[in-house]
Protein backbone atom coordinates (compact mmCIF):
# COMPACT_ATOMS: atom_id res chain seq x y z
CA UNK A 1 0.00 0.00 0.00
CA UNK A 2 2.79 2.60 0.67
CA UNK A 3 4.58 1.83 -2.56
CA UNK A 4 1.20 1.97 -4.65
CA UNK A 5 2.26 -1.48 -5.75
CA UNK A 6 -1.45 -2.05 -6.06
CA UNK A 7 -3.77 -2.23 -9.36
CA UNK A 8 -7.48 -2.14 -10.49
CA UNK A 9 -9.10 -4.65 -12.58
CA UNK A 10 -12.71 -5.05 -13.99
CA UNK A 11 -15.14 -7.47 -14.73
CA UNK A 12 -18.44 -6.92 -16.48
CA UNK A 13 -21.56 -7.61 -14.87
CA UNK A 14 -23.78 -8.44 -18.20
CA UNK A 15 -26.89 -8.09 -18.45
CA UNK A 16 -28.60 -11.50 -19.11
CA UNK A 17 -31.37 -10.36 -21.91
CA UNK A 18 -28.67 -8.57 -23.77
CA UNK A 19 -24.75 -9.14 -22.47
CA UNK A 20 -22.87 -7.55 -25.29
CA UNK A 21 -24.83 -3.79 -24.18
CA UNK A 22 -22.83 -4.86 -20.66
CA UNK A 23 -21.94 -1.19 -18.62
CA UNK A 24 -21.83 -2.05 -15.13
CA UNK A 25 -18.20 -3.49 -13.60
CA UNK A 26 -17.28 -5.51 -10.79
CA UNK A 27 -13.72 -3.83 -9.25
CA UNK A 28 -10.78 -6.17 -8.24
CA UNK A 29 -8.00 -5.79 -6.64
CA UNK A 30 -4.27 -7.65 -7.52
CA UNK A 31 -0.93 -7.15 -6.57
CA UNK A 32 1.57 -5.20 -8.76
CA UNK A 33 4.88 -4.96 -7.52
CA UNK A 34 8.01 -3.37 -9.93
CA UNK A 35 8.91 -6.60 -11.24
CA UNK A 36 5.86 -6.37 -12.87
CA UNK A 37 4.29 -9.53 -12.09
CA UNK A 38 0.42 -9.59 -10.97
CA UNK A 39 -0.44 -11.14 -7.39
CA UNK A 40 -3.76 -12.37 -6.33
CA UNK A 41 -5.50 -10.86 -4.22
CA UNK A 42 -5.73 -14.36 -2.34
CA UNK A 43 -2.33 -14.40 -1.24
CA UNK A 44 -2.32 -10.99 0.21
CA UNK A 45 -5.82 -10.15 1.31
CA UNK A 46 -6.08 -12.74 3.55
CA UNK A 47 -2.55 -11.12 5.39
CA UNK A 48 -4.41 -7.77 5.48
CA UNK A 49 -7.64 -9.24 7.24
CA UNK A 50 -5.30 -10.67 10.03
CA UNK A 51 -3.76 -7.39 10.77
CA UNK A 52 -6.28 -5.08 10.16
CA UNK A 53 -5.18 -3.31 7.02
CA UNK A 54 -8.41 -4.05 4.63
CA UNK A 55 -9.49 -0.24 5.67
CA UNK A 56 -6.20 0.84 3.88
CA UNK A 57 -6.87 -1.21 1.20
CA UNK A 58 -10.38 0.46 0.58
CA UNK A 59 -9.78 4.00 1.18
CA UNK A 60 -6.61 2.91 -1.85
CA UNK A 61 -9.69 1.54 -4.22
CA UNK A 62 -12.02 4.19 -3.41
CA UNK A 63 -8.89 6.82 -3.95
CA UNK A 64 -7.92 5.56 -7.35
CA UNK A 65 -11.27 4.41 -8.54
CA UNK A 66 -12.92 7.57 -8.33
CA UNK A 67 -9.50 9.45 -9.18
CA UNK A 68 -9.62 7.35 -12.50
CA UNK A 69 -13.34 8.07 -13.22
CA UNK A 70 -13.11 11.52 -13.33
CA UNK A 71 -10.03 11.49 -15.33
CA UNK A 72 -11.71 9.31 -18.01
CA UNK A 73 -15.12 10.52 -17.40
CA UNK A 74 -15.08 11.54 -21.08
CA UNK A 75 -13.95 8.32 -22.66
CA UNK A 76 -16.70 6.17 -20.45
CA UNK A 77 -20.42 4.93 -21.49
CA UNK A 78 -21.96 7.49 -19.59
CA UNK A 79 -24.35 5.05 -17.75
CA UNK A 80 -21.28 2.54 -16.86
CA UNK A 81 -21.60 2.06 -13.39
CA UNK A 82 -18.48 0.57 -11.05
CA UNK A 83 -19.13 -1.79 -7.90
CA UNK A 84 -17.12 -2.28 -5.46
CA UNK A 85 -16.27 -4.50 -2.12
CA UNK A 86 -15.93 -2.89 1.11
CA UNK A 87 -14.16 -4.63 3.75
CA UNK A 88 -16.59 -5.46 7.37
CA UNK A 89 -14.17 -2.72 9.67
CA UNK A 90 -14.61 -0.09 7.44
CA UNK A 91 -18.40 -1.06 7.33
CA UNK A 92 -18.17 -0.90 11.07
CA UNK A 93 -15.94 2.90 11.19
CA UNK A 94 -18.79 5.59 11.89
CA UNK A 95 -16.12 7.85 9.90
CA UNK A 96 -16.25 5.30 6.84
CA UNK A 97 -19.41 6.70 4.89
CA UNK A 98 -17.81 10.60 5.12
CA UNK A 99 -14.86 9.18 3.64
CA UNK A 100 -16.35 7.82 0.68
CA UNK A 101 -18.84 11.15 0.43
CA UNK A 102 -15.97 13.37 0.56
CA UNK A 103 -14.01 11.28 -2.33
CA UNK A 104 -16.74 11.07 -4.67
CA UNK A 105 -17.12 15.02 -3.93
CA UNK A 106 -13.84 16.21 -4.24
CA UNK A 107 -13.48 13.69 -7.66
CA UNK A 108 -16.95 14.99 -9.03
CA UNK A 109 -18.47 10.83 -8.55
CA UNK A 110 -21.91 10.47 -9.73
CA UNK A 111 -22.77 8.61 -6.34
CA UNK A 112 -25.24 6.80 -9.17
CA UNK A 113 -22.40 5.55 -10.90
CA UNK A 114 -20.88 3.23 -7.22
CA UNK A 115 -22.03 0.60 -6.70
CA UNK A 116 -20.51 -0.81 -3.07
CA UNK A 117 -20.45 -4.86 -2.12
CA UNK A 118 -20.98 -6.22 1.09
CA UNK A 119 -19.77 -10.39 1.08
CA UNK A 120 -22.47 -12.35 3.27
CA UNK A 121 -19.26 -14.37 4.31
CA UNK A 122 -18.02 -11.10 6.91
CA UNK A 123 -19.38 -11.08 10.15
CA UNK A 124 -20.77 -7.62 10.37
CA UNK A 125 -20.79 -6.68 14.13
CA UNK A 126 -22.92 -4.07 14.81
CA UNK A 127 -26.40 -3.98 12.52
CA UNK A 128 -27.49 -0.80 13.12
CA UNK A 129 -24.07 0.25 12.29
CA UNK A 130 -24.15 -1.17 9.03
CA UNK A 131 -27.61 -0.03 8.66
CA UNK A 132 -26.80 3.85 9.27
CA UNK A 133 -23.69 3.26 6.74
CA UNK A 134 -25.99 2.10 3.97
CA UNK A 135 -29.21 4.41 4.64
CA UNK A 136 -26.25 7.25 4.58
CA UNK A 137 -25.21 6.28 1.50
CA UNK A 138 -28.13 5.46 -0.19
CA UNK A 139 -29.94 8.07 0.11
CA UNK A 140 -27.39 10.60 -2.02
CA UNK A 141 -27.65 7.82 -4.18
CA UNK A 142 -25.00 5.19 -3.97
CA UNK A 143 -26.00 1.38 -4.33
CA UNK A 144 -25.41 -2.10 -2.57
CA UNK A 145 -25.23 -5.60 -3.31
CA UNK A 146 -24.74 -8.43 -0.59
CA UNK A 147 -22.19 -10.38 -2.28
CA UNK A 148 -21.90 -14.16 -1.88
CA UNK A 149 -25.62 -14.99 -0.94
CA UNK A 150 -25.85 -18.26 0.59
CA UNK A 151 -22.26 -18.72 1.92
CA UNK A 152 -22.52 -17.47 5.95
CA UNK A 153 -25.27 -17.77 8.52
CA UNK A 154 -27.29 -14.84 7.90
CA UNK A 155 -27.91 -14.48 4.77
CA UNK A 156 -32.46 -13.85 4.35
CA UNK A 157 -31.32 -11.38 8.07
CA UNK A 158 -29.36 -9.46 6.26
CA UNK A 159 -31.74 -9.17 2.92
CA UNK A 160 -34.44 -9.00 5.21
CA UNK A 161 -32.95 -6.03 7.87
CA UNK A 162 -30.23 -4.21 5.45
CA UNK A 163 -30.89 -1.86 2.50
CA UNK A 164 -29.21 -4.20 -0.58
CA UNK A 165 -30.61 -3.50 -3.80
CA UNK A 166 -29.12 -6.53 -5.63
CA UNK A 167 -28.12 -9.98 -4.36
CA UNK A 168 -25.19 -11.66 -5.90
CA UNK A 169 -25.80 -15.60 -5.63
CA UNK A 170 -22.32 -17.21 -4.57
CA UNK A 171 -20.96 -19.17 -7.89
CA UNK A 172 -20.30 -21.77 -5.71
CA UNK A 173 -24.31 -22.50 -6.26
CA UNK A 174 -24.77 -21.48 -9.91
CA UNK A 175 -20.85 -23.05 -11.33
CA UNK A 176 -22.43 -27.07 -10.82
CA UNK A 177 -26.45 -25.59 -11.47
CA UNK A 178 -27.06 -27.99 -14.72
CA UNK A 179 -26.09 -31.15 -12.96
CA UNK A 180 -26.64 -30.29 -9.28
CA UNK A 181 -30.65 -31.09 -8.53
CA UNK A 182 -30.31 -29.16 -5.01
CA UNK A 183 -28.16 -26.31 -5.91
CA UNK A 184 -31.53 -25.46 -9.22
CA UNK A 185 -33.12 -25.70 -5.89
CA UNK A 186 -31.34 -23.54 -4.34
CA UNK A 187 -30.36 -20.59 -6.71
CA UNK A 188 -34.47 -20.71 -7.77
CA UNK A 189 -35.63 -20.24 -4.37
CA UNK A 190 -32.89 -17.55 -3.76
CA UNK A 191 -33.80 -15.91 -6.75
CA UNK A 192 -37.64 -15.92 -6.09
CA UNK A 193 -37.46 -14.96 -2.42
CA UNK A 194 -35.23 -11.65 -3.48
CA UNK A 195 -37.68 -10.95 -6.60
CA UNK A 196 -40.56 -10.82 -3.71
CA UNK A 197 -38.23 -8.65 -1.82
CA UNK A 198 -37.80 -6.48 -5.10
CA UNK A 199 -34.29 -7.00 -5.36
CA UNK A 200 -32.44 -7.60 -8.76
CA UNK A 201 -30.14 -11.11 -8.57
CA UNK A 202 -26.88 -11.67 -9.95
CA UNK A 203 -25.62 -14.73 -10.77
CA UNK A 204 -21.86 -15.19 -10.35
CA UNK A 205 -19.27 -17.64 -11.96
CA UNK A 206 -20.88 -17.96 -15.00
CA UNK A 207 -18.61 -20.52 -17.15
CA UNK A 208 -20.27 -21.59 -20.17
CA UNK A 209 -23.22 -21.17 -22.73
CA UNK A 210 -25.66 -23.99 -20.39
CA UNK A 211 -25.28 -22.10 -17.46
CA UNK A 212 -25.72 -18.73 -18.80
CA UNK A 213 -29.45 -19.93 -20.37
CA UNK A 214 -30.48 -21.91 -17.17
CA UNK A 215 -30.08 -18.70 -15.30
CA UNK A 216 -31.71 -16.61 -17.73
CA UNK A 217 -34.35 -19.03 -17.56
CA UNK A 218 -35.13 -18.99 -14.14
CA UNK A 219 -35.16 -15.15 -13.57
CA UNK A 220 -31.97 -14.01 -13.12
CA UNK A 221 -31.27 -10.12 -14.10
CA UNK A 222 -27.31 -10.12 -14.27
CA UNK A 223 -24.52 -12.37 -14.58
CA UNK A 224 -21.08 -12.58 -14.49
CA UNK A 225 -18.25 -15.02 -15.11
CA UNK A 226 -15.39 -16.08 -17.02
CA UNK A 227 -17.85 -17.04 -20.05
CA UNK A 228 -18.66 -13.43 -21.14
CA UNK A 229 -15.48 -11.57 -19.76
CA UNK A 230 -12.23 -12.46 -17.60
CA UNK A 231 -10.97 -9.36 -15.34
CA UNK A 232 -8.77 -6.71 -17.49
CA UNK A 233 -7.02 -3.78 -16.04
CA UNK A 234 -9.34 -0.89 -15.76
CA UNK A 235 -7.00 1.37 -18.34
CA UNK A 236 -8.31 -1.63 -20.99
CA UNK A 237 -11.91 -0.50 -20.46
CA UNK A 238 -12.34 1.59 -23.57
CA UNK A 239 -10.89 -1.40 -25.85
CA UNK A 240 -12.74 -3.43 -23.89
CA UNK A 241 -16.02 -1.95 -24.95
CA UNK A 242 -15.10 -1.39 -28.32
CA UNK A 243 -14.20 -5.32 -28.74
CA UNK A 244 -17.55 -5.98 -26.48
CA UNK A 245 -19.46 -7.71 -29.10
CA UNK A 246 -16.71 -10.27 -30.27
CA UNK A 247 -14.85 -11.06 -26.88
CA UNK A 248 -18.16 -12.12 -24.72
CA UNK A 249 -17.17 -15.20 -25.01
CA UNK A 250 -14.32 -15.81 -23.39
CA UNK A 251 -12.50 -19.21 -22.54
CA UNK A 252 -14.97 -21.30 -20.28
CA UNK A 253 -12.76 -21.83 -17.58
CA UNK A 254 -12.63 -20.15 -14.54
CA UNK A 255 -9.89 -19.67 -12.06
CA UNK A 256 -10.16 -17.53 -8.53
CA UNK A 257 -10.99 -13.82 -9.34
Amino acid sequence: IAKNQLSLYLQPIVFLDNPEQASHFEVLLRGKPNNGEIISPAKFIEAAEDFNLTPLLDKWVIRNLFRWINENSSSNMPDSKFSLNISALSINDSDFSQYIISEAEKENITAKKINIEVTERVDINNIKQCYDFMTELNKIGFTFSLDDFGTGYCSFKYMQTLPFDVIKIDGTFIKDITTNRQNRIIVKSVNDIAKAYGKKTVAEYIENATIAKYVTDIGIDYGQGYYFSRPFPISHLKNWQAAAPASLIAENQRRPY
